[in-house]
């Protein structure tokens, strides 16, 4: 059980993307040489955004230790690989490293919020799973087993964000995302952007 007088952890999407410096700094938790780049053969555009693409990938996971960092560098390198790229050899150094776990020596200057939890039955309400509970009781188990752990979704934005920590879940134990919460994350999405405001509607509140 999580205590909920103690801050959220940062997340991977934390990370400073703001130049390949900064991310390869983090990601490699502070040991990445910048020197490093003037040896590299292929496009710095090319690493700058398959860094990018895997931070966003992994934005809501809680940089809990160092081999969170491990899997994301691994999850760059396989962007390259798809695209028939060469990535750094620096790059598997650093998952080797890091893959050893241990606690992480950054990021300690990311800004934490206050833990709000809420616990329950992640298929009744209050909770926006709830909406779904005929579609989604064959895998209470699983999703009970995360809301124990995080708080109940009560909107579709968190909804969105808890079955990224779901699918996390199952990636870490290589198992595949039920056909039916996948279904009900895309449904999410999409009732997620009908209900953000545009500026047509902003300007009729007016």
């Amino acid at each position: 059980m999580v205590d909920p007088d103690l801050p959220d952890p940062p997340t991977v999407g934390d990370i400073p993307t703001d130049s390949l410096e900064e991310m390869l700094d983090a990601l490699s938790d502070g040991s990445f040489e910048t020197g490093a780049l003037k040896n590299y053969a292929g496009d710095i555009s090319d690493l700058e955004a398959a860094c990018r693409q895997s931070i966003r990938k992994f934005r809501l996971v809680p940089l809990s230790d160092r081999s969170v960092l491990a899997r994301i560098i691994s999850d760059v390198m396989a962007n390259f690989e798809q695209a028939d790229l060469r990535w750094h050899p620096w790059f598997l150094k650093a998952v080797l490293e890091l893959r050893k776990g241990g606690e992480l020596k950054m990021p300690r200057h990311f800004p934490q919020q206050r833990r709000r939890i809420n616990h329950g039955d992640v298929l009744k309400m209050p909770a926006v799973l709830s909406c779904w509970y005929r579609d989604l009781e064959p895998e209470r188990d699983l999703l009970q087993r995360i809301a124990d752990i995080e708080s109940l979704p009560q909107s579709y934005i968190e909804g969105i964000d808890f079955l990224s920590k779901v699918e996390y879940a199952q990636e870490l134990d290589n198992e595949p995302l039920p056909a039916c919460v996948l279904h009900i994350q895309e449904i999410m999405h999409v009732r997620a952007d009908e209900s953000l405001p545009t500026p047509q509607s902003l300007r009729r509140r007016r």
